[in-house]
């Protein structure tokens, strides 16, 4: 079922621990700053979050990503 609340302090929390390592976003925040203490990380986000579910609107730097190939193997350069 679907909740038409922003999501609770708890939900936050298990979000964050459930986040993969990999590469920094275009932010650059490395995705370790968020994943080292989850407490403190959804306390800090909460209220934008709650804002932006209130607003139903987020910033349109949020719609970027970036998709960068490596190789594996073979020649590297």
């Amino acid at each position: 079922m679907i909740n038409g609340n922003p999501p609770k302090h708890t939900e936050m929390v298990k979000a964050i621990k459930q986040l993969k390592k990999k590469a920094a976003d275009p932010d650059d925040i490395p995705p370790e700053i968020f994943t080292a203490c989850p407490n403190t990380t959804a306390a800090l986000l909460e209220p934008l979050i709650k804002t932006t579910w209130e607003l139903e609107r987020f910033p349109d730097e949020w719609k970027n990503g970036y998709i960068i190939k490596l190789p594996k193997k073979g020649r590297l350069k």
